[in-house]
C-alpha cells in the first residue's frame, strides 16, 4: 500500500462533499388505489383500538381478535390508529390472503403515512408466531409508521420484511420510540428463543429511531438486532439502545444472489450499544457490533455519535469460548465474500471501548470500501487483542483475504488507545504520530 502525503483540509472537505453527494436511492413506489370493499373506508382521521376491538368514526365498534389489522384496512392516508394500553395479536401486512391477522391495505402516501401509535404500555405479542409483524408486497403497501409500541420477537423475528423481486421494495416504513424485545436471558440460558430483531430485505426510506425518547432492541438470542439486506434506498437507525444480542447490533449487506448492489444513504447515529456476539450457537463469537458486509457499492454509510462497550457487565463475561477473551469487535467493514465493494464510509464522533482483558479482535477493521473518512473526534480503545484500528487486515483460516480500500483519510487527533495496523503490519512511528494517512485510489 503506497503512503502519500496527507491531503489538505480543503481536499478533505472536497471529499466529504463528494461523499455526501452520492445519490440516496430510488423514488418511492406510487400509491395503489384504495380498497373498494364497502366494509372498508378511507378514513384519514382517528381510529381507536383496544385489545379485542376497533372503533371507527367514534361510533361503530367492531369486536375482533385482530384489531390493528382491521383498523389498517379502514385507514386512509394521514390516518391515526390509536392503541389503548394492552397486548395485541401478531400482524401481517400486504399478503394476498384472507387470514384475519392480515391487513390488505395500500398504506399511506409520501408525507401522509398511516400512523399506528401506542398509548401507555402497548405490546405486540408473538403468540407462537415465527414473525410477530410480517410485511410483504403481494398486496402493494407503503408508508406506515409505528410509534411507542414494543414488539416481542417471535421465534424468527419481531418484524420481517419479506424478500422481493429486483423491481420491488418496501418503502416508507418508520418506527419511532419503539422497542424490540427478544425475551432471552443469556446468563440463565432461558426465555424466548428469538433469532432476529428486524430482518429486512429491499428497504427504502426505512427508519427505526428514538425521537421523543430512546428506542431499543435487546435480549435477542441467536442473531442480529437489525439484519438489513439489499437496501434499495435510505436507511436510518438512530437513538437506539442495543444490548445483549446474539450477533451484531446491525449487519447490512447486499449479496449478489439477493439482488442488485445496495444503494442509498445509511445513517447509524446516536446509538448506545453493549455486549453483542453472545449466541451460544456461534460459541459466543458471532460477529461484530456494527457490520457492513459487502455489495453496498452505491451507499454512503455515516456512523456517527455511537458508543459500544463490551465486558463491563461482569455477569456476562463467562459467555465466551474456552481460552478466548470475552467479546468480539466494535465495527467491521469488509466485502463479506461479495464481488463488489462498499461505497463511502464516514466515522464521526464514535466511542468504542472494551473492558480490560476483553475483545478478541481489532476494535475497528476496515477493508473493501471505495472511500473511508475517519474524523478526529473518534475514540477507539483496544481490548485484549491490542489493535485499535486495522486497515486492510489479514485474515486467517478459510476466510478470504480482504479487498483493498480505495482512498482513506485518517485525521489528526483520532484517539487510538491501541495499535494501528496497515495491511497486517504495525504502522510506523511516523504514521502513528501523524495519524493522517492518504492512500491513493486503486
Amino acid at each position: 500500500m503506497q503512503i502519500r502525503p496527507r491531503p489538505s483540509l480543503r481536499a478533505g472537505a472536497a471529499l466529504l462533499a463528494l461523499v455526501a453527494g452520492i445519490p440516496s436511492g430510488a423514488a418511492a413506489l406510487p400509491p395503489s388505489p384504495a380498497p373498494q370493499d364497502p366494509e372498508r373506508g378511507s378514513i384519514g382521521g382517528l381510529i381507536v383500538c383496544g385489545p379485542g376491538w376497533v372503533e371507527v368514526d367514534g361510533a361503530r365498534r367492531i369486536e375482533t381478535p385482530y384489531p390493528v389489522a382491521k383498523a389498517l384496512e379502514f385507514a386512509g392516508p394521514g390516518a391515526l390508529i390509536e392503541l389503548q394500553p394492552g397486548d395485541y395479536a401478531p400482524l401481517m401486512i400486504g399478503f394476498n390472503n384472507q387470514d384475519p391477522s392480515n391487513a390488505r391495505t395500500v398504506g399511506g402516501q409520501p408525507g401522509l403515512p398511516i400512523t399506528v401509535r401506542g398509548r401507555g404500555i402497548v405490546r405486540f405479542k408473538a403468540q407462537g408466531r415465527g414473525d410477530t409483524i410480517g410485511i410483504s408486497q403481494q398486496f402493494p403497501v407503503a408508508h406506515i409508521t409505528f410509534e411507542k409500541v414494543v414488539i416481542e420477537a417471535g421465534t424468527r423475528s419481531a418484524v420481517m420484511f419479506y424478500d422481493l423481486a429486483d423491481n420491488e421494495q418496501h418503502t416508507g416504513f418508520h418506527f419511532y420510540d419503539c422497542g424490540i424485545d427478544g425475551g432471552w436471558d443469556h446468563v440463565a440460558g432461558t426465555g424466548n428463543s428469538s433469532k432476529w430483531g428486524i430482518l429486512g430485505h429491499d428497504l427504502a426510506d426505512f427508519v427505526f429511531a428514538g425521537r421523543e425518547g430512546r428506542a431499543f432492541v435487546r435480549d435477542v438470542r441467536l442473531e442480529h438486532g437489525f439484519y438489513l439486506q439489499s437496501p434499495r434506498g435510505d436507511i436510518t437507525l438512530e437513538n437506539i439502545d442495543g444490548t445483549r444480542l446474539g450477533r451484531c447490533f446491525v449487519q447490512i449487506t447486499a449479496r449478489e444472489r439477493s439482488g442488485p448492489p445496495g444503494r442509498g444513504l445509511i445513517v447509524v447515529r446516536g446509538n448506545k450499544v453493549s455486549d453483542t456476539g453472545l449466541s451460544e450457537w456461534d460459541d459466543f463469537k458471532g460477529g461484530t457490533a456494527f457490520t457492513f458486509a459487502g455489495g453496498l457499492q452505491h451507499c454512503t454509510i455515516l456512523v456517527q455519535d455511537n458508543t459500544y462497550k463490551a465486558g463491563f457487565d461482569q455477569r456476562l463475561r463467562k459467555l465466551t469460548r474456552g481460552g478466548a477473551p470475552y467479546g468480539t469487535g466494535a465495527l467491521v467493514a469488509w466485502d463479506g465474500g461479495e464481488k463488489l465493494p462498499n461505497g463511502s464510509l464516514v466515522l464521526r464522533s464514535n466511542e468504542f471501548r472494551f473492558a480490560e482483558g476483553c475483545g478478541d479482535r481489532a476494535t475497528v477493521a476496515i477493508s473493501a470500501c471505495e472511500r473511508v473518512v475517519i474524523e478526529a473526534d473518534n475514540v477507539f480503545q483496544a481490548g485484549a487483542f491490542g489493535v485499535a484500528l486495522d486497515l486492510e487486515p489479514e485474515y486467517t483460516g478459510d476466510r478470504p483475504g480482504p479487498k483493498p480500500n480505495g482512498r482513506v483519510f485518517l485525521a489528526d487527533g483520532v484517539d487510538l488507545k491501541g495499535e494501528l495496523r496497515i495491511s497486517g503490519r504495525a504502522a510506523t512511528d511516523a504514521q502513528r504520530s501523524a495519524l493522517a494517512i492518504s492512500f491513493g485510489e486503486r
